[in-house]
C-alpha cells in the first residue's frame, strides 16, 4: 500500500505499477480457475442429462378436443388477482400454447343522490293538484286554505287572462 502512495504528480512510481500489475494478474488467474471449473460443471451437467432424456423430455400431455367448434381454442385460468385473468390458450389442432393476461374492466356505478326535500316536478295538471294537496303550511293548514295562494293565483290569471276587445 505504501508503493502506491508513492505516486508523483505525473503517476505512479514503477514499484507501484509493478505491484498493480501483479495484483490483477493473480485476480485473472483466479477468474481462469474459476471459469475451468464452471465449465467442467457444465459438462458433467450436460452428460448427466444426456444419459436421461427421456425422463426430462416428456412431451406435453395431447388434450382432447372434444365438441369444440373449428378454430376454437381451449382457455384455461391460471391465476386471477386485480390486475385481471392469466389465462393458457391452447390450440386443439396443433397443440400450440400461449400464456396471456386479460386486464379486469372495472364498472363504477354512482348511486343516483336525491335530495331530502326534493319534489319531482308534475308532468300534467292532475299530478300538480296532488302536489299542491299534499303541501302543508307551517301551521298545519293546506296551500287552498290559505289567501296568499288565491291572490296570487287571481294576479296569474289576470296576468294571462285573454282580455275583451283586443285581439
Amino acid at each position: 500500500m505504501s508503493e502506491e502512495k508513492e505516486e508523483t504528480g505525473r503517476g505512479p512510481t514503477p514499484r507501484a505499477a509493478y505491484a498493480r500489475a501483479m495484483r490483477a494478474e493473480e485476480k485473472a488467474q483466479k477468474a481462469l480457475e474459476e471459469l475451468s471449473e464452471i465449465k467442467s460443471a457444465l459438462n458433467d451437467l450436460i452428460n448427466a442429462l444426456k444419459s436421461s432424456h427421456n425422463v426430462l423430455t416428456v412431451p406435453p400431455t395431447p388434450i382432447q378436443a372434444q365438441s369444440l367448434r373449428p378454430g376454437s381454442m381451449i382457455h384455461n385460468v391460471i391465476a386471477e388477482d386485480d390486475e385481471g385473468v392469466t389465462e393458457e390458450i391452447i390450440c386443439p389442432t396443433c397443440g400450440t400454447r400461449e400464456v396471456r393476461k386479460i386486464p379486469t374492466k372495472i364498472q363504477i356505478r354512482e348511486k343516483e343522490v336525491i335530495p331530502d326535500n326534493y319534489i319531482p316536478a308534475p308532468r300534467s295538471i292532475s299530478e300538480a293538484l296532488q302536489l299542491l294537496e299534499s303541501l302543508r303550511l307551517p301551521d298545519g293548514r293546506t296551500v287552498f286554505e290559505s289567501d296568499k295562494f288565491w291572490e296570487k293565483l287571481n294576479e296569474i290569471a289576470q296576468k294571462y287572462r285573454p282580455q275583451k276587445g283586443k285581439r
